[in-house]
């Protein structure tokens, strides 16, 4: 007889604090077994907390095995602890039993074990004083399937035997199956030919900006895919959650589309914005806060010509990052008046422009004022939460006081892709779509132009665009991408200042994919499949040690030496070392920037379609089409693959000038 085998995986902790032993924070854990068809089965949440003693509740969910990204699952148990009566209340669903008796593991008893059961099983744990289960408590999954399922998750994968009655037909199945993913494959491989000869054109542009590319290199997407060096089948199972099927990519692409156009569900804040053709002469003092550094730079504009040569840059230490928000303007204010103090600019008002890398929200009113704008969450490991929701400008004239050499009137205050887009567009108005993924990862699109050639109160002519910010870093902090987090993407956001936050920027951004890089580097060496004599106090287990730059080093080495390897795993404090080593590391950053490449085309394809306009154009940072050898060529094979050529685009590299965007906003105001 068919049986069904129930298994679990364990995707976060427990966020539950208390001072007493039995209640702090452990690993949540399911346990199941294997069952006969129509026998009774059990999903039980092991808490390792007596649920009475902690007054916690717990929520049970379903969720299809052929569920859509999106799908809100079905709720089965329902427990809540009740301050009045001293006791739990508790809704089961029709049809299902829950035996709660044993306090630390609330165990779902399934009555029989058949199409009904199939799904993701999810616990989620409500701490004492929350009536809802929020998604930053989400603790483990279950998953109980009837074959194999179309979603790409082999942690937790069951089967069932096939009746030797329905063999035949079985068989039958996949003998068509496969002749239609044969078939699939051989059409795939002429349309990527097709899509290679197109684009020489674009590989001999991307030459001049990156000498490490060949102006003949056959492109990314037309050569096989990245595949594990040795044929090790033991690293392979430490990596393959990384490798994402191509529906799942299509299916985050049309959530996204959704999300675009649902009301209830946008992600965006929009802008009217009216940009000059001609610039008359302004000086411009900008201030750009990142995710480490704080540059301040003079703008002077004057006709065609933008001028942006004298700067300063400082960096920003963890303790003011994750200090109080007076300590982190003080210091923005006193670096302003150390650097207006070197400059020579005379009396009068000089703008003050603020390009602020983080999620804000514009304050609405009848007139055009761009620097009111609240601080809507920080992202980047700031966590300077005395000034959430404060005014910026406000915070920022504050500090400044009175003690600068000239008055500074704060202009305009803008988020850094906004700043982005709005300097490309400057300079190429076919430009529709900027992203940023070197500092972060977020995304901005324009549309609709307006009373062009209208004539503002200078009689600049200029035409009039709607801005909008995705915040798409924050895309998947619904829990939608949760089927999809490795051990690692877990990992290292239950370690990070903003947990549960953030969840597509840490998969795709360049400054979280180097710690993805070493936690998998540590696995591996922990497993004695890497490196078979390494120090724990050595830099490799060390957080953040893998910097962002390592990345694109590594993937450059094309020859067997591995010399920019080799060079990389010293700064890590690896000392002995066998090329075997240095091509599972190249393996290992050619996967996960892979990924990020990919996750990064689902949110490009998603804009492009949303402005549906015929051809767009697609602004990115300059410094990762240098830096990266590959990078480009995955995002372009892969938004090309989603948009299915019913979209003419192009991705085009644009100068990181963080503030001149800022700065033409100023003078259009």
């Amino acid at each position: 007889m068919s049986t069904f085998s129930l298994l679990n995986v364990c995707l976060v902790l427990l966020t539950v604090v208390r001072s007493d032993i039995q209640c702090s924070p452990r690993p949540i854990t399911c346990d199941a077994g294997t069952y006969q068809i129509g026998e009774r089965a059990e999903v039980a949440c092991n808490l390792h907390a007596d649920m009475t003693a902690c007054k916690l509740g717990v929520t049970i969910v379903r969720y299809r095995v052929d569920a859509p990204t999106d799908d809100p699952g079905k709720e089965l148990v329902s427990c809540r602890w009740d301050n009045n009566t001293g006791d739990h209340q508790c809704r089961v669903e029709n049809g299902y039993d829950l035996n709660h008796n044993i306090e630390d593991h609330p165990t779902l008893e399934i009555p029989s074990v058949g199409n009904r059961s199939a799904g993701f099983y999810m616990c989620y744990v409500i701490p004492p004083g929350e009536t809802e289960p929020h998604i930053c408590k989400l603790t483990s999954i279950a998953r109980v399937v009837r074959g194999t399922s179309p979603i790409p998750d082999e942690r937790c994968e069951t089967r069932l035997s096939v009746p030797l009655i329905t063999a035949a037909i079985v068989f039958m199945a996949l003998l068509i199956i496969t002749i239609l993913v044969v078939v699939s494959i051989v059409y795939r491989r002429q349309i990527q030919r097709f899509a290679c000869r197109d684009s020489r054109q674009e590989d001999v542009e991307m030459a001049e900006l990156n000498p490490l590319i060949p102006a003949n290199q056959e492109h990314t997407e037309c050569a096989a895919q990245v595949t594990c060096p040795h044929e090790n089948t033991e690293i392979e199972d430490v990596v393959k959650d990384f490798r994402l099927d191509a529906e799942v990519y299509k299916r985050m692409m049309q959530l996204l589309e959704r999300k675009m156009t649902d009301e209830h569900t946008k992600l965006f804040s929009i802008d009217a914005i009216s940009l000059p053709r001609a610039l008359a002469r302004n000086d411009c003092l900008v201030v750009v806060l990142g995710s480490n550094t704080l540059k301040i730079v003079l703008v002077t504009l004057q006709g065609q010509n933008i001028d942006s040569s004298k700067m300063e840059i400082h960096t920003i230490t963890t303790a003011i990052r994750q200090g109080s928000g007076e300590e982190l303007f003080q210091f923005i204010a006193s670096r302003i008046n150390d650097f207006v103090g070197t400059l020579n600019l005379g009396g009068g008002t000089i703008p003050l422009l603020f390009v602020f890398s983080f999620p804000c929200k514009h304050e609405r009113n009848t007139e055009q004022d761009l620097s009111r704008v609240q601080l809507a969450r920080w992202t980047k490991g700031f966590d300077c939460r005395d000034i959430l929701g404060q005014n910026l400008s406000q915070l920022l004239h504050t500090a400044l006081g009175n003690n600068t050499v000239c008055d500074l009137d704060i202009k305009v205050i803008v988020n850094d892709v906004v700043d982005m887009l709005v300097s490309a567009v400057y300079k190429d108005a076919s430009c529709k779509v900027a992203i940023v993924l070197e500092d972060g990862f977020n995304a901005c699109y324009v549309q609709g132009e307006n009373n062009a050639g209208s004539q503002s109160a200078n009689n600049i002519a200029h035409s009039v665009w709607v801005y909008t910010t995705t915040e798409v870093g924050s895309f998947g902090d619904c829990r939608c991408l949760d089927l999809y987090l490795t051990d690692f993407d877990t990992d290292l956001d239950i370690n990070s200042v903003n947990s549960r936050e953030q969840i597509m920027e840490k998969m795709v951004s360049m400054l979280y994919i180097g710690e993805l890089v070493r936690l998998v580097l540590v696995k591996l060496t922990q497993k004695k499949l890497l490196f078979k004599s390494v120090t724990q106090e050595g830099a490799l287990y060390k957080a953040d040690s893998f910097k962002q730059d390592f990345i694109p080093l590594v993937e450059r080495d094309t020859d067997g030496n591995f010399q920019n390897t080799k060079f990389v795993l010293r700064m890590l404090e690896v000392v002995s070392y066998t090329d075997e080593d240095c091509a599972t590391v190249q393996y290992v950053c050619r996967l996960i920037s892979e990924r990020a490449a990919y996750l990064a085309a689902t949110v490009v394809a998603a804009l492009v379609k949303h402005s549906g306009q015929s051809d767009v154009t697609v602004a990115v940072e300059e410094s990762l089409y240098r830096s990266h050898p590959r990078f480009h060529q995955l995002l372009r094979a892969k938004t090309r693959e989603l948009l299915n050529d019913e979209f003419q685009f192009n991705i085009k590299p644009f100068p990181n000038e963080r503030g001149i965007g800022a700065a033409l906003l100023a003078a259009a105001t």
